[in-house]
C-alpha cells in the first residue's frame, strides 16, 4: 500500500476514533452521574462531584451536555433504551406469554446486575428528570399493554376487561421494580437470579392471569 494510501486510509479512520473516544467520555459522565445518585441521592451530583469521578475537567463537561439536567435525562434514555433492547435479545422468538415473561424477569435481573445502580437512578428519577421518566414509565407500561391485549385476543391468558389491562401492566411493572430492588441477595455472581423467585413469579402470573 503507497504512502498516499495509507494517509487517506488513517484520515478515514481518525473521525471514527474522535467518535469512539467522544461516546467513551459521555459515558464516563453519565456513569459517573448515575453511581454518585445511587449511592448519595441525586441532589449529591452536582457538576463538579460528576466530572471529578469521571476523572474528565470541568470546563470539558460543557463539550458534551449543555447542562447536568441534559446529562439527566440521556442517562435515562439511554439506560431505558438498554434495559429495553437487553430484554428484547433474551426473549425466545415466537415466545408465548409465560415465557416471555420469564425470560424478560430473567434479562431484568441480569441487567441489574451489571448496572446495579439503575433501580436506584429510576426511583429518584421521577424528582430529578420528570420528562426523562415519563418516557421510560410509558414506554415499558406502552410494551405491557400491548403484549396484554395481544396475549388476551388470542386465548393466551385469560380476557381483560376495561382498566384491568392498565391495572396489571402497572402490577407487573411494580412487581419487578420492588422485586430488583429488595432481593438482590437472591442474584448469584453471573447475574442468574435464584430460581425458588422466578417460580413464585410464575405462580403468581398464572394465577392472575391464566386463561379460564
Amino acid at each position: 500500500m503507497g504512502k498516499k494510501a495509507v494517509q487517506l486510509r488513517s484520515q478515514k479512520l481518525e473521525p471514527s476514533r474522535r467518535e469512539q473516544k467522544r461516546e467513551q467520555t459521555r459515558e464516563a459522565l453519565m456513569e459517573a452521574a448515575a453511581v454518585i445518585i445511587a449511592e448519595q441521592g441525586f441532589a449529591a451530583a452536582t457538576l463538579v462531584r460528576i466530572t471529578e469521578r469521571a476523572n474528565i475537567a470541568l470546563g470539558t463537561f460543557y463539550n458534551y451536555f449543555e447542562s447536568t439536567d441534559a446529562l439527566f435525562a440521556e442517562l435515562m434514555d439511554s439506560y431505558g433504551s438498554r434495559l429495553r433492547s437487553s430484554i428484547k435479545a433474551s426473549v425466545p422468538a415466537n415466545a408465548g406469554f409465560f415465557e416471555r415473561e420469564e425470560a424478560a424477569f430473567r434479562a431484568w435481573f441480569k441487567f441489574l446486575h451489571q448496572h446495579p445502580f439503575f433501580v436506584r437512578v429510576l426511583n429518584e428519577a421521577e424528582i430529578f428528570s420528570p420528562d426523562a421518566f415519563e418516557r421510560y414509565f410509558e414506554s415499558i407500561t406502552g410494551g405491557y399493554r400491548r403484549i396484554l391485549k395481544h396475549s388476551a385476543s388470542t386465548g393466551e391468558i385469560r380476557k381483560l376487561k376495561g382498566h384491568e389491562i392498565e391495572a396489571v401492566a402497572l402490577m407487573l411493572m411494580a412487581q419487578r421494580s420492588f422485586y430488583g430492588l429488595r432481593l438482590k441477595s437472591y442474584v448469584s455472581s453471573n447475574g442468574e437470579i435464584d430460581a425458588r423467585i422466578v417460580a413464585i413469579y410464575n405462580d403468581i402470573l398464572h394465577r392472575t392471569l391464566a386463561a379460564e
